[in-house]
């Protein structure tokens, strides 16, 4: 029973810091986000990214969402954001300079209502 939760407890202390994603531990990509270090989009900047509030007005958002993609446009690792977010399905905020509308266009997720009726 000891070696049990001494295991239990290794596992914990080794993902404690492992960041996620829906609940779903991201693993081995940890050691593979080493590009976050080199992101313009560290910094004061960051709130750029994600709305402030649920109650973001259109305007506010594309406003937002263009001064972040500018930012992205001078990232040193835009190419490397925006392979994460599509390999993660990440829908929201910007991410290598797109907004989540135009990922999900990437991942074939919307399907216009022509294509339905088909």
């Amino acid at each position: 029973m000891r070696n049990h939760f001494v295991n239990e407890l290794q596992i914990l202390e080794h993902t404690a810091c492992v960041p996620t994603v829906g609940g779903v531990m991201l693993g081995d990509q940890v050691s593979q986000s080493k590009w976050r270090d080199f992101a313009a989009c560290r910094g004061p900047q960051a709130h750029n990214f994600f709305p402030f509030s649920s109650s973001e007005r259109r305007d506010e958002r594309r406003r937002r969402e263009a001064q972040a993609k500018k930012i992205c446009n001078r990232c040193d690792v835009c190419e490397e954001c925006l392979s994460h977010a599509l390999e993660i399905r990440e829908l929201y905020g910007i991410w290598g300079g797109t907004n989540g509308m135009e990922r999900r266009a990437m991942l074939g997720l919307y399907t216009s209502a022509k294509n339905q009726s088909k």
